[in-house]
């Protein structure tokens, strides 16, 4: 029973973390989008919130998610780019400049 409540409540925060995240990269969308793509004004990043060691809990690996099977998907969502670290940030460069 512990547990289990346990993992509702890093659940439930994980859901509160992905929200805020998703607020703050909406916020960054529709900033760039009023920006037309000629302008020199980059985007800030904003600090994350400090965490006390108190606050943070020590990893365990049911933690994280598991490795999705491409091979069980059906054939039309099989076919996506599989990209390196590398090609992404190249991309995500040439997007910005």
């Amino acid at each position: 029973m512990v547990v289990r409540n346990r993992l509702e409540q890093l659940r439930k925060r994980q859901r509160d973390e992905a929200l805020q995240a998703q607020e703050e990269l909406l916020a960054g969308v529709a900033q760039s989008a009023s920006n037309p793509w000629g302008s020199e004004s980059v985007p800030q990043l904003v600090a994350p919130e400090t965490i006390s060691s108190e606050e943070m809990d020590e990893y365990d690996p049911v933690m994280s998610p598991t490795l999705l099977d491409i091979t069980k998907l059906p054939p039309e969502e099989r076919d996506i780019d599989i990209l390196t670290e590398k090609e992404v940030l190249r991309a995500l460069v040439c997007l910005l400049s």
